[in-house]
């Protein structure tokens, strides 16, 4: 970026921005290049554990509480963070991805400055003329797939926890002594959500908007979004937008929602492949996409497949197994109980003759197998399994009372769910995506306003719990006349959208990340 506005620009760590301190190259691809100099050194495995991971409070005595703190300690299972194998691997990816693409960005080398009006020439060019074929680019990006509820959102974020937003540039001390003055910002990272309307001009617009609301002083949105008081096309912002990438050195562009992009109101599949080529190949920024499966429409091309994920190892994230991994999340889960009478861990062996802690295997196996080791909806069953038993005073987990809240708490989710775990692909191929709203929930549990108060004696209607549990339906017990899919889902179909958009418009689903996971 220019001199102009620098002095407006200052730091602020809640907004994670900072002065550049600059560290000896860790490699020589790296040497004297001020941008991967600044960057945080890189973790350890031990190192990046400990920078993530975040428990909120949890003590013995707070399950001696009153119920209503109670009702409320049991939110923090929300908020918690394991960090895992695959949060690991990405934060390998992100490290390589971001330095690999600042090498050929070098701001006091001659293709640093020199060049970039060159580049946003060449993609005039191409833009006005098209092309024929696309130039191999550098596997600097890949797409990163996953059900809802997973924690793909919360994985990515929390890794990006480790590195700046913002750096502000000054004066740069080469290894041979000379000083260069650079005046600059450099944007660590830039991660977008795709917009409502499934538009690549809206995308572009969320970029700039994005750009000043971190730098503070840029005026982006409107300066290239408009043309006068017109919009202007995806395919007119375009240079722009990768001449703002390259004037404040953004190293990394996350898009995150990539399946709520719409080929139809996009100008077509061509259209949107060429606008992240050109981003990537011109600029060199990488580019990571993060969707549901509905994506493969979106990145199911030569472009995608060969090139970005063959770049940087697969990009697909699945359910947790019924493993170590599961057994480690459920640890960690398992000290938010706030039920007077907790469940407490079992000593066992695994696989490798090592004595290690585990919840009671009757629990885990109901647990795993009504969430099929999907993050989101294991998290919630287990906090509405824990309101259910202090309000109804049982005030302990059992699996019974797990796979009641799995049945009348989680409606055709719970349809969707078996069908995972029965591999039945005449309804997962029904269905776009799953989420769950837990306040929908609770406001379905809660009394009802001017509701006259049972007797103490009748507030434990959970006393089936301990009877024999019911038959887990499946897809073929369900009526014909309750459709798997509602009307709004297949009017959303039929108009070209996903059914998940149809129903969030509607507002009938909430996104998973909203709930932390």
């Amino acid at each position: 970026m220019s001199t102009e506005g620098m002095p407006n620009l200052h730091v602020d760590p809640a907004r994670r921005v900072f002065e550049a301190k600059y560290q000896p190259a860790e490699s020589d691809t790296w040497l004297d290049n001020p941008l991967i100099e600044a960057l945080p050194g890189l973790l350890t495995d031990d190192e990046f554990a400990r920078a993530i991971r975040f428990f909120p409070p949890h003590r013995a005595e707070m399950r001696d509480h009153p119920k209503n703190l109670r009702l409320a300690y049991i939110q923090r299972a929300l908020q918690f963070f394991t960090p895992m194998e695959k949060h690991l691997l990405l934060y390998q990816r992100f490290s390589r991805i971001i330095r690999d693409g600042y090498v050929a960005r070098n701001p006091i080398a001659d293709l640093g400055w020199n060049g970039l009006h060159r580049q946003i020439e060449d993609i005039n060019a191409k833009l006005k003329y098209g092309v024929e074929h696309y130039e191999p680019p550098s596997a600097l990006g890949f797409a990163l797939i996953g059900i809802g509820g997973i924690g793909k959102t919360v994985g990515v974020n929390a890794v990006l926890r480790t590195y700046p937003k913002m750096l502000i540039h000054r004066t740069y001390t080469d290894s041979l002594g000379r000083e260069h003055r650079l005046m600059r910002t450099q944007i660590v990272f830039l991660k977008l959500d795709c917009p409502n309307d499934g538009t690549l001009k809206s995308l572009c617009l969320r970029f700039f908007e994005a750009v000043d609301r971190l730098t503070g002083s840029t005026r982006y949105y409107y300066e290239y979004g408009y043309k006068g008081s017109k919009q202007r096309t995806a395919t007119e912002m375009l240079p722009d937008m990768a001449r703002v990438a390259a004037l404040h050195a953004i190293g990394l562009l996350i898009i995150d929602e990539i399946q709520s992009l719409s080929k139809q109101k996009s100008g077509g599949q061509e259209q949107m492949l060429q606008w992240f080529t050109e981003l990537v190949n011109n600029i060199k920024l990488p580019v990571v996409l993060i969707g549901t499966p509905r994506a493969d429409q979106i990145l199911n091309s030569a472009f995608w497949q060969m090139r970005r994920n063959a770049g940087q190892g697969e990009g697909t994230w699945t359910r947790m197994q019924q493993d170590a991994e599961w057994d480690r999340f459920l640890r960690s889960l398992w000290r938010y109980q706030f039920v007077r009478h907790p469940s407490e861990l079992v000593e066992t062996t695994n696989i490798h003759g090592q004595t290690v802690k585990t919840i009671p295997q009757d629990l885990n196996d109901m647990l795993y197998n009504e969430s099929q080791g999907i993050a989101d909806f294991a998290v919630k069953m287990f906090m509405i399994a824990q309101e259910r038993a202090i309000n109804s005073n049982l005030e302990r987990l059992t699996p019974e009372l797990i796979e009641v809240v799995a049945k009348d708490a989680f409606g055709k989710a719970r349809v969707i769910l078996q069908g995972i775990r029965n591999n039945d692909s005449s309804i997962l191929a029904k269905v776009d995506d799953i989420s769950f709203d837990l306040e929908r929930v609770r406001a379905q549990d809660r009394p009802r306003p001017g509701a006259v108060p049972h007797d103490k004696s009748e507030t434990v209607p959970f006393n089936h719990l301990h009877e024999k549990a019911p038959s887990r339906s499946t897809a073929a017990d369900l009526p014909a006349s309750d459709p798997i899919l509602p009307p709004l889902v297949r009017a959303a179909l039929a108009r070209g959208d996903s059914g998940l958009q149809g129903l969030r418009e509607a507002g009938f689903i909430a996104s998973p990340t909203e709930f932390g996971l």
